[in-house]
């Protein structure tokens, strides 16, 4: 039995590592949203040690 022929290399592709178009440059502050959704965590928080504190004591 005769060997095979060897398979024809794969055909050439596309650069796809790089991007195609820059990036926008990014922001390096805090938005004011994240602020508040902090200091309402923060306030749940608060409230939540007070009311068990309470309960605990009363």
């Amino acid at each position: 039995m005769a060997a095979s022929p060897p398979a024809p290399p794969p055909p050439e592709t596309s650069q796809t590592s790089g991007l195609s178009a820059p990036e926008p440059p990014t922001r390096h502050h805090f938005p004011p949203t994240g602020v508040l959704t902090i200091a309402a965590a923060l306030l749940l928080v608060a409230v939540f040690v007070v009311v068990a504190t309470a309960v605990a004591i009363g």
